[in-house]
Order: structure tokens, then sequence, then C-alpha cells
């Protein structure tokens, strides 16, 4: 007998705890845990962050018997009355209690319900039927007596219930404690309350309440309970956490457990929290008594005020205070820094520093003096604080505009060829006359266009609009040509100006009348009728063509019967028919099968053809397909190639062309590279799937290991030394800053070479040194003398010379005046008053433009042996009306005051004021003005708004303005509101009578009945549903095919398919004959009969070895040896939660061990995992053969695990047959019923004998 027990379940992990069997702890924060970089999301939240909380109440019946609350990470689940659990996922069975008085109790989710005995009655049976007694109304002796007027049972000792038919097994009450005795079928149950335990509630369950936290075991002891904790979990509830758990201090302390975190007591040399850092401050670091701070890789010594040095061991040179009270003094080994308060500069801060709040604007240089600053600004910026800004700067105006400054922008004064911000756009509306005087000329951008004037049309106005006046009046439409129009007349009328009503006198019989290209009017017949009058009857009427077919009409006179009234001839039609017949069909009415098998290429050569009616089909040969076998198939398609490989597709067939590191029919095996010596003699392969690689030997590298490495390769030499590479070694050429065998040792060039100059100090650095100058020079090497002058030292009425080493602050007692000068003491200094022949500062300099030696518009300059003159066209006062004059270079530009224009100011501008509205751009011209219009507007002041500016008439349409909005009249073929709708329907593309439907991008067809397609030119063989039972019809293109619902088969779904029921049995496959709608059964290995149901006996014929004995088994048989081994129980875990036992089961032993080891499964999956909720979600049992009564027995452990009335009617007959012990106590409910269920089939096992 096979046999297989299944267990499913779910685990939520408890808080703390994360991973699929709950056993990783991190603590803390409760929505994430980050582990090796890597987040996991705790229970109840999602998200990139775990900052997205799960709403576990939007799966289906979450709380199974209950109302779901969402809660922030969480869930709350509020149970019925009777239904427990924290997902109300358990009822309780009220049925345990026996409510009934002997009745059968029903156990229902919520409640239960009683089956009363023959004679009882009531919702717990508590009633006898019937008003009188009756001899049998009390069974075993009991006496009826009447209660309130209804008859009630006393029953003796022995015997309780309703009518004394229940056994009395409580009238011994054994149960201690205060518990409840429950009469049972067979004995009795004590009701324990919930801190109690055993057959009798005689032990205390101390651990009922569940006092350990943290997913402590709690386990029962004489006294009491103790808690058996978690790692990193202590106390008698395992409440605290152990903080120094896998804290090592980094092993330079040692760690203590505190209440909130745990704490590292370093160790002698290290600090921080975790010891990690090296303590550098020891006894030695400062000199006594000063105080080490530890500071960045190093130390720091506090020193008091006075005290300097790294180790506090010298005077501080800021001692003296020499930065005043102006200034913070900073000490160095060498000297002292001042840093100067703000308003303050210089060495020791004792200058005013007029820089100081930066009054010099738009990135200006400020320069300091004793009284004053100035600014040097800026290119584009000009003013006493370069606040302004000079927008013409960088000369923005093209082609000679003129460009004017205002305070936040530039305008440009444009010759008349051009227009634009800065005069960069060609006016077309100037240099041509675009519109030809037959419109309004406006540009926008580059692009200039015409508004032309009523009565003509076009790009530039030159086409005349002969629809202007509307000569096709209300009957027509008017489309411009050349030189003429063209009017489109409404169906009925006609004439060069659609004036002709051509159907006045029209006799169309059957039809109706519509004008014809020749003013005169055709007849458009009904159906039924044709003829040029509609009065000769369509003979198609009467004839049907078969299979598609068309039906044509032919018409002719009737010359037999024409008779001539006055001068004309009145002639009558007859007509004849004929069937035009689609392809495959012939005939007069298209009744006749054409066989297209008679032609031999018919299948290309690649198939069998088989004529239908109608029609044909190919069977193709391998490696084709299509109608006609014309296409061949490409068996690349499903990608049988692995590895990257390129297929190759053959003729029913393919090959693969392998890349490198492949080989195999389909480049599936990857090739050992290693055998054919890739790595040579300097490196040992290693062969991986799809490639390998070289582990080199030292100073070797490459793919294959064939580069000598050099020892300059590993760069050497430092500080830019050069490598040279020497055998087997290398040596440094080092520059003249760093000397070693790897220049890494620094040059002192103060001790080799004098580079300061003027006094200075000479500090070595590394690679380099530098020089400190004295206070009288500066520059890398001092050698430059510092303008001492610059910062105004000199006190007032004097003024600074700068000398070598200093400065010297003279007046004019100092002071010498040159060439006869005369000095004057002054606020600024000394001032010389010079003869009419020198001039500068100290009259120093000869004034060679005393005489006037240059022309007009010239002003003379004095250079030091001669002069030059500068040229001032500004000079010569050009502007007029008052315009202000501005030079540049040798040019210049007159700003013109309002109401003027021109290059001198001269003419006037009647375009002040603004007068055209609507952003149009006013021109002057002729004594007035005149508005260049935006893309959107014309008219004299571009008051008019243009609906047509945008062009919105599409496909050549023509655009005319209309009171507030615009009309576009369409070329042919062409409609809707801006002529983008084509008219789909102008060729009148519906075949075979059906009704053409315009749409946006294409058109439908409506077709009339028996036709379809989207030009209904196919014919419809589904129109008279010829599948039956509901198949769905699928037309063709000579025929029709059904797709048929289950239980049917045929071409018209009219044979029921026998086979859908699953007849045949064990595996048996069904063959239908569809032709008989009947079928037979198929029986494969170890069945036989008409449905496959009888097991073959193989053991009636030697099938078995020597020493074997043969043992029948449903679909086969099994050789047992007198000596085997026993087949190991197999048990895996088949995926996260689910643990699955399978084992060949022989006798009762090994069905004992597989029950105790599926228990064992479960008990160590519950007490390994940290969870909060087990929730088994099934319970499988199978045992074969089929027929074996076991299965029924089954059925009820699975069914009654989901169905909880149904396991609590077995739940008493478990605990007394199987004699368990109660569960351990971190079982749950559910856990426990899986278990006993377990338990209840060994019991049925051994109660019939098949185990």
């Amino acid at each position: 007998m096979y046999s297989s027990i299944q267990i499913t379940y779910k685990a939520y992990c408890s808080e703390g705890y994360y991973g699929s069997d709950c056993r990783a702890h991190c603590p803390g924060n409760p929505r994430k845990c980050v582990v090796n970089g890597q987040t996991y999301c705790k229970m109840g939240w999602t998200g990139r962050n775990c900052d997205q909380d799960v709403n576990e109440c939007n799966t289906r019946s979450f709380c199974s018997h209950g109302n779901c609350t969402n809660t922030a990470g969480s869930f709350r689940c509020t149970c019925p009355a009777s239904v427990y659990g924290p997902k109300c996922q358990l009822d309780e069975d009220e049925c345990l209690f026996e409510p009934c008085n002997g009745g059968e109790c029903v156990n229902k989710i919520g409640s239960y319900e009683c089956h009363c005995q023959s004679g009882t009655t009531g919702v717990n049976c508590e009633m006898l039927t019937g008003n009188s007694c009756h001899s049998n109304s009390c069974s075993y002796n009991g006496i009826c007596t009447f209660s309130n007027g209804k008859p009630v049972c006393q029953c003796n000792n022995e015997y309780t219930g309703t009518d004394c038919s229940v056994r009395n097994f409580c009238r011994t009450n054994s149960c201690f404690n205060g518990s409840t005795c429950v009469n049972g079928e067979s004995g009795y149950t004590c009701k324990c309350p919930k801190w109690l335990s055993g057959k009798y509630c005689e032990q205390a369950d101390y651990c009922v309440s569940s006092p350990c936290e943290n997913s402590g075991v709690c386990i029962n002891v004489a006294s009491g309970f103790v808690c058996k904790c978690n790692n990193g979990w202590s106390g008698s509830f395992c409440q605290s956490y152990n903080y120094c758990n896998n804290v090592t201090c980094s092993n330079h302390g040692t760690c203590f457990n505190g209440p909130t975190r745990f704490n590292c007591v370093c160790n002698s040399g290290y600090k921080g929290n975790l010891c990690e850092m090296v303590q550098f401050c020891n006894a030695s670091s400062c000199i006594d008594p000063y105080v080490c701070i530890e500071a960045h890789e190093g130390f720091k010594c506090e020193c008091p005020y006075g005290i300097a040095g790294e180790k506090c061991d010298r005077l501080s040179h800021c001692l003296r205070n020499p930065c005043g009270r102006h200034g913070s003094c900073e000490d160095n080994n060498i000297g002292y820094n001042c840093s100067c308060h703000d308003g303050w500069t210089g060495n020791n801060c004792t200058e005013i520093n007029h820089c100081f709040n930066n009054l010099c604007q738009n990135g200006a240089t400020c320069h300091n003096s004793e009284f004053n600053y100035t600014c040097s600004c800026k290119p584009g910026f000009f003013g006493q604080s370069c606040e302004n800004v000079d927008h013409c700067y960088a000369n923005p105006c093209r082609h000679n505009g003129s460009c004017l400054n205002h305070v936040t922008h530039f305008t440009c004064l444009c010759q008349n060829e051009w227009i634009g911000q800065r005069c960069e756009t060609e006016n077309i509306c100037f240099t041509s006359n675009l519109c030809v005087n037959h419109g309004h000329c406006f540009q926008i951008d580059s692009e200039a266009r015409c508004s032309c004037f009523d009565g003509w049309m076009g790009i530039n106005c030159t086409t005349k609009d002969y629809c202007y006046n509307s000569p096709c009046g209300q009957m027509g439409t008017c489309h411009n040509f050349e030189d003429s129009f063209l009017c489109i007349c409404d169906p009925q009328w006609t004439g060069r100006n659609c004036e002709t009503f051509a159907c006045e006198n029209s006799t169309c019989v059957n039809g109706y009348c519509q004008a014809s290209n020749d003013s005169l009017f055709d007849c458009n017949c009904t159906r039924g009728w044709i003829g040029p009058k509609c009065d000769v009857p369509d003979p198609c009427t009467n004839l049907t063509c078969e299979n598609g077919g068309k039906c044509k009409s032919i018409i002719y006179p009737n010359n037999s019967t024409s008779t001539l009234y006055g001068n004309k001839t009145n002639t009558t039609y007859i007509a004849s028919a004929f069937c035009s017949c689609s392809k495959g069909w012939k005939g007069v009415q298209c009744s006749i099968d054409i066989n297209e098998c008679l032609k031999n290429d018919t299948c290309h050569g690649h198939g069998i053809c088989n004529n239908s009616v109608g029609g044909f089909s190919c069977d193709c040969l391998n490696g084709f397909t299509g109608l006609k076998c014309e296409t061949n198939i490409d068996e690349c398609l499903s990608s049988p190639c692995f590895n990257n490989a390129t297929c190759i597709d053959r003729i029913g067939d393919f090959s693969c062309s392998c890349p490198s590191y492949f080989d195999g029919e389909r480049c599936e095996k990857d090739v050992d590279e290693c055998q054919y010596f890739v790595c040579g003699s300097h490196g040992s392969c290693r062969n991986m799937f799809g490639n390998y690689s070289c582990t080199c030997e030292p100073n070797w590298v490459g793919r294959h290991c064939e580069v000598h490495v050099s020892s300059c390769s590993v760069q050497p030499c430092k500080n830019n030394g050069t490598c040279f590479d020497v055998d087997d070694t290398y040596f440094c050429l080092c520059d003249n800053r760093f000397t070693g065998r790897h220049c890494d040792i620094d040059i002192n060039e103060c001790k080799t070479h004098s580079f300061c100059r003027n006094g200075a100090t000479c500090v070595n650095t590394f690679g380099s040194y530098d020089c400190i100058c004295p206070i009288e020079w500066e520059g890398d090497l001092c050698e430059t003398d510092i303008n001492e002058c610059i910062s105004n030292p000199c006190p007032l009425n004097t003024t600074c010379i700068n000398r070598n080493n200093g400065f010297d602050c003279q007046n004019c007692s100092k002071y010498l005046c040159m060439n006869g000068g005369i000095c004057h003491d002054s606020n600024i200094g000394p001032i010389c008053n010079c003869t009419d022949d020198w001039v500068a500062d100290n009259c120093s300099q000869k004034n060679f433009c005393k005489d006037g030696p240059c022309g007009a518009l010239q002003l003379c300059v004095n250079k030091k042996n001669t002069y030059s003159c500068e040229y001032h066209p500004c000079q010569s006062i050009p502007c007029q009306n008052n315009g202000l004059c501005v030079e540049h270079g040798a040019e210049y530009l007159c700003e013109c005051q309002t109401g003027w224009k021109g290059k001198f100011c001269e003419e006037i501008d009647y375009c002040t004021g603004n007068k055209c509205e609507n952003n149009g751009t006013c021109r002057n011209e002729n004594s007035s003005f005149f508005c260049a219009c935006s893309g959107n507007w014309f008219g004299d002041r571009c008051e008019i708004y243009s609906y047509c500016h945008n062009d919105p008439c599409t496909n050549k349409g023509y655009c005319k303005n209309a009171q507030d909005d615009y009309i576009c009249i369409c070329q042919q073929g062409w409609e809707g509101k801006t002529c983008s709708k084509f008219n789909y329907c102008n060729d009148l593309p519906c075949m075979n009578d059906g009704v053409c439907n315009n749409l946006n991008s294409t058109y439908t067809c409506t077709c009339p009945q028996y036709w379809n397609g989207k030009d209904c030119e196919e014919y419809n063989y589904c129109y008279n549903s010829p599948c039956h039972n509901n198949g769905t019809c699928v037309n063709g293109r000579n025929s029709f095919s059904c797709l048929c619902p289950s239980g049917f088969l045929g071409h018209s779904c009219d044979v029921v398919d026998q086979c859908l029921s699953g007849p045949c049995q064990n595996n048996g496959t069904c063959l239908l004959n569809i032709t008989t709608s009947s079928y037979v059964c198929k029986c494969h290995g170890g069945f036989v009969g008409e449905h496959c149901e009888k097991d073959r006996d193989e053991c009636t014929t030697d099938v078995c070895p020597a020493k074997s004995t043969c043992y029948n088994e449903d679909g086969g048989y099994r050789c047992i040896w007198e000596r085997r081994r026993r087949r190991e129980t197999i048990i895996r875990e088949t995926k996260s939660g689910v643990l699955e036992l399978s084992k060949f089961i022989n006798t009762r032993g090994s069905l004992t061990k597989n029950i105790v080891t599926a228990r064992r499964l479960i008990e160590r999956a519950m007490c390994n995992s940290k969870t909060s909720i087990f929730e088994t979600t099934s319970l499988s049992f199978e045992s074969f053969p089929k027929t074996d009564p076991l299965k029924y027995q089954a059925d009820v452990i699975i069914s009654g695990y989901h169905n909880k009335a149904v396991m609590s009617s077995v739940f008493g007959l478990i605990k007394s047959s199987t004699n368990v012990s109660p569960c351990p106590s971190f079982f749950t409910s559910d856990l426990c019923f899986i278990t006993l269920a377990l338990m209840f089939v060994f019991r049925t096992l051994t109660i019939m004998g098949l185990d």
C-alpha cells in the first residue's frame, strides 16, 4: 500500500524577527531591518523604505469569520461569539459540553445545532414531545411526572438527559479544582479553567497566560514556570534585551549591558563608543600642567594666555597684542597674523577700510584710500559705484542700427530695411512690393505674409477671386481657377452658374432624378428596376447566383415595340441577366465546383492537393505551411540553439552554428579550453562554463599569461621621478627637488641655495621652499618693493612719495614745483600752480598744446615730447531738436527727444503715442504712419482679427474670414471644418450594393445580407447559422468552419463528444469515432476492461525473479525479496512553509514512524521559528489502491479540518481512542487539530488492519 501525508502552514513573524523562517533577529526599528546593506521590511510594512503600510484587510476573508480593521503595520480582527484566534479562524466547539441532552450535536461557526432523538424536542432537546406521559417516555426506569403542565423525566443516578437515555458518567465526578464535568457517550471529560490542565484538571498550567515575552518559550515547573529566552534576551520574562550580544568593543575593551543600550569600557590607548579610535594624548604630550585634547589623527595642547607652541613650550607672539583693539591676533611658529575687524585693514589693523561695505556694484573692484574709496568698473558698467549698466556696450544693434541705452534695457533704432529687437531681420514688406497693392503686408519673424483685399486671393494677393460675388448662387459651390471659376451644382441643378433645374420635366418611373453633365437628367433607379426611365424590371431579381456569384444585368432597346409620336420615337427596353461567378465556381448559377487540383502547381509542389466544394486544401509536406504550402517553416523561430548560437534554417530541420567555447548538436556542451594548453607555460588554466581563466605566475600578466611585467610597471618612483628598468630591478632618476632610491626624500633648498632676497627668511617645504619677506618687500623671492603710498599713510596736507624700504610724507616745505610753478598747501596735499608753458602735478610736463595746434572737432593731448590730436565728432553739435549726442569711436549717435527721429533727430516721429493696436509695429511713412501688424491682425491700425492667419484650411483649401470665424472652401475629395477629413467614399469603394460610411481616417461598408468583408466583397457563408449546438461560425474564402463548444465535434458541431466525461479510468486514453459517435478505451500498463477499470494481476504469470515473492498492486506489481533493506522515509521541504512526507508503507511500525516524524517536523518548525501566528492551510492523506476504505476515512479528516463542525464531531473519538497526552503548550489549537488528525488516521488504519 502507498500512502502520503502533506501538511501546509503559514507563519507570521513576531516583533523584532524577519526572514522566511522568522529566525533572523533585528530589534529597534519597527518597520525595517538593514543587514549587510540590504533592507528587509518587517511584517505589515512594504515600499522601498518600508514606509508604506500593508493593508491586510484587502485580502479576501483575511479575518476568516470576523471583521478586519487595518492598523499601522498590523491588523485587528473582531471575532463574533464562539469564534476566536488572531484571525478569527478558530471556532469554539460548543458540542464538547454535550448540550443536546442525548441528541446529536452538530457544531457550526459561532453556534451549534441539536438533532433530537425520537421523543424529545427543543433547542437543546430539553423537552419531551407531547403533553402526556407514556410508558416509554422515560428510558432506563426513569419516572415521568408533570412540571408546569409539561411532562418531565426524573432519572435514577446512573442516567441523565431529557428522556433518561444518556449514561451519567459524571455521577462519580472526579474533576478537581472546580472544573466542569462534561458527560460523553462512553465516559466523561473535565472542562478545565484556563490555568489548569490534566485529565482531571489536577495540574496547574502557569503558562496559559503566555508570560514569556519576545517569543520566549514557557516551561511549567513544580512551583510555577520558567522562560527559555532566545538569543539576545534575558530576564525572568525574557523582557530585557542583551545589547552586548555580538558586540566585541573592537577587541579593545569590555562590554557592559545597560537598560537601553550597551557601554564599552576601553583599554588604555583606545576610546570611542566601540573603542574603535586610538587615543593620542598621554602624560608627555603637553608640558605640565597644560591639558591635552584629542584631535583628528593627533592631539592638541590647551595653552593658557601668553603661552604657545605644540606642547605649550614657548611665549606667544601675540602676548603684546600687536593687532591692537581693531584686530585679533593669531600666533604661529614664526610670528603672528592679524585678522582685522570689519572696517579695518593693514598689517596691524590700524587703517580704516572704506571698502568694507563693498559699495562698488556689479563686480567692480574697490580701491581703498585714506579718506575715501574709488571703484574700477568692469566693461559695460559706469557711475561712481558702477551702479549703471551700459546695455549698448557690446554694440547689440546690427546693420547700422542705433542703440539707445535705458535703465533696464536697450532699444535699437533700425534702418528702414531692417526690423527686430536688434535690427537682425530684413524688412521684407519694405524692400519688396510683396502684396502687389492688393493687400496688407505683415511680417512674423523672417516670414512676410499678405492679408488680401476683397476680390483678391493667393499668397501674394496676385490671384483674382472670381467667386467673391457668389456667381454660383444658392444651388452650387464656386471653385476658383487661374482665369475663371467653376460651379459644382447640387444634384438636380446644372448650367454654368447652376441656374437650370434639370429635373423639371423628368419621367423617372421607379427612381429619382439627378442632373447629368449635358444639362439633361439621369434616373437613379430603386432596387428591382433598371433602364433610362427606371421602367424595365431587373431580371436579377429572378436569378439566384449561388456560392457568392454576382448577378449582372444587360439592357437593350426593344425595336419591335418602338412607336413614333410626332417627331420623337418612343423606345422601350428589355433586359437579360447572367451570373459572374466567384473564385472556385462556374455554371449558369455558379453551382458547379471547379477542381483546382487539376493544376500541377496548386500546392507549389510541396503538398498533396485535396479538392473541396468551392475550393481546395493542401496537405503540406514536412517543413512547409500556408494555404498553398508556399511558406517554408522556419524551425529557428523556437530558438532551439543554446548559448547565443546562430540557428540555420533547413527544409524541415535546422542546424546550429556554435560560438567559441561551446559545442554539441544544439551548442549545449561547454568546451574545456584547458585541454588546449591556452595559458602557456607561465599560467594555470581553470575551465568555466562558456569561458576559461588563467592564473599567472609572478611577473606575468595577460589573458594567457603571455606578457612579462617590468619592474617599473608598479611605479616605484615617487614625486615625478623617472623609472629605468634594468634586468630584474630598477633605478629612479629624481628631479632637483627630491632624492633617495624612490625620490621620496625632500631636498632642503634653504641649506643648499640662498634664493630669498632683501633680508627675507627662507622656510623649507615638501618639494619646494617659501620666502618670508620683511614688511617693506613682497613677491615670491621678496624682490618687489611695496608701494606704501597706496594705503594713504600720510597725514592731512601732505603727499606720499614711495621709496625703496619705505615712503616719505611731503608738504610745500619739502615738495618741489618745477619750471617756475608755485606750491600751495591744500586739504589733499601740496598743489603746484604751473605757468602756461608747463603742466602735470609738479609742472614737469611741457605744454605742447598751448597754441591750439589741433583742427576742428579735435582735442589736443600732451605727450612726453610732443602732443596728439583726438577726434570728437560731437564737437559739431550734429543732433537737432535737443537730441543728445553720444560718441562711439569715430562715430556718434543721436538720442532723440520724444516725437522726433532720424539720424540727426530731424524727422517728426508720427508713431509717437503707439497708434498701432494689438502689438502692431508702427512705421513712419510719407508724413504719416503705417502699422505692420502681427500674424493674426490686419487693418490700418491692426484692429481687425484675422481668423485665417494660421492657414487653418488644409489640403489646399481656401480660407475666408467671416464674422467671428473663418470658412474653408475645400478641394474635391475633402470635407470638414478645415478640409482635413478625406471623403473616402468619394470613389464608391463598397461593392454589392453596400452603403459607404465615411470616418476620420478610413471608411466602413454596411453590407447587405449574404455579404461581408471590408468592401462587401466576400460572400457570408455564416448567414444561415450553419453551426449547431451554440457553435461559433467562422467565415472563410470559399466556405465556413465551426468553433465547437465543449462536448461537441464535427464540421457543424453536430457530433457529441463521448470522451468529455472521461469514461476511461486509470489514465486510459479515450478514442472517439466521429462517424458512429462512439468511443473505445485504450488501457495503459496494469489495467484492462471496457473502461480500464480492472487491475491486471501480473502475478498470475512468472514475472518476478527467483527468491522473491510477487505482490499484485493497482496498475502494476512488486517483487519482494526475503531479505531487503527498508527504504528511507522521504521528507522534504517543497517550498518555504510547506513540509511534505511520503513513504511506501507496509507495516504498522513504518506508518507509526511516519506519523511521529510528521509530528516532530511540526514541533520543530514551531519551536525553531519566532512566530506569532501559526496557521495551517491544508492536510491531505492518500492511500492506494483507491478502493481501499481508508480513502474515505482520510476524506473525512481533510474535509473535517476545513469544516470545524465536522472536525469537532470526531474530536472526542480522537482523544478517547488515541490515548494522546495533551498537546505541548506552544501548540495553537490549529496545530493540535492537525497532530490529533494524523493520529486518528493511524488509529483508523490499526482498527481496519490496513497498516
